[in-house]
């Protein structure tokens, strides 16, 4: 911890975070440009009878998700707005599969455009606790999958 923070709990620190940044937005007028609200679906998974005859630890479940690692946020407090320009849709398909109880976790699928990137160049992948897969889209397919 630094020297200029000793004798600072976590909790005070927080507590005095959050009071330096309403003084500094009062001190410095600041607006909220861009963005709206998202919503994802939040379609809940009910177990049907088939799967009831399924132990939990036979069951997996499997998700994607899309990083977006060179999107600029959508919306920020700023004291002026910046310039507009086209937004870098560069993507990766990070895809994560446990069973039911979690005892059984799969190393994660990582997919993106490029069978071979740069920044791989000098690491072993089968050292990392992930597996690397490549399509035109980085998208999860069947042929990937299987």
């Amino acid at each position: 911890m630094a020297s200029h923070l000793k004798g600072i709990t976590k909790s005070s620190m927080t507590d005095q975070m959050r009071k330096a940044l309403c003084e500094y937005k009062r001190d410095h007028p600041t607006k909220r440009f861009g963005g709206h609200t998202r919503h994802g679906n939040e379609a809940g998974f009910h177990k049907g009878k088939k799967l009831n005859q399924f132990s939990k630890n036979d069951v997996f479940n499997l998700d994607e998700t899309g990083l977006f690692y060179r999107l600029q946020a959508d919306h920020s407090l700023a004291t002026k707005q910046l310039e507009g320009r086209k937004q870098d849709k560069e993507r990766l398909t990070i895809a994560i599969c446990c069973n039911e109880d979690g005892s059984e976790k799969i190393p994660l699928w990582v997919i993106g455009k490029y069978a071979k990137p740069r920044c791989f160049k000098s690491i072993n992948m089968s050292s990392i606790d992930c597996q690397y897969r490549a399509n035109k889209r980085a998208w999860m397919t069947s042929v990937l999958f299987l």
